[in-house]
């Protein structure tokens, strides 16, 4: 996962909550803004910690893959594990830009 993002030309970081309680597997920037990713390898969604860290930071735009077809809410993009490599393109189409 993290060399097909690199390969995309995005930086990654991670996050982790003070009390380490909350993580999300990678944190990007796409057009300037945050975008959080969580990787799931079934099919449960389920993401506590997106939710927070969506919550908590007032997040617009958060994509998490899975084994699972696209799904989509108002923020948090649902999406194949094999669109990894359309990570820019997916999160700046959603935001109503481009991801040059």
């Amino acid at each position: 996962m993290a060399e097909q993002l690199t390969a995309a030309k995005l930086p990654l970081f991670y996050f982790s909550s003070d009390d380490s309680k909350t993580e999300v597997d990678f944190v990007t920037e796409v057009a300037g803004m945050p975008i959080p990713i969580e990787v799931k390898s079934a099919t449960n969604l389920h993401s506590k910690s997106l939710a927070y860290f969506v919550s908590k930071h007032d997040i617009e735009r958060a994509i998490k893959f899975s084994l699972l077809e696209e799904r989509r809410n108002e923020i948090i993009l649902n999406e194949p594990l094999y669109l990894v490599g359309h990570t820019a393109e997916l999160a700046s189409r959603e935001m109503g830009g481009n991801s040059s």
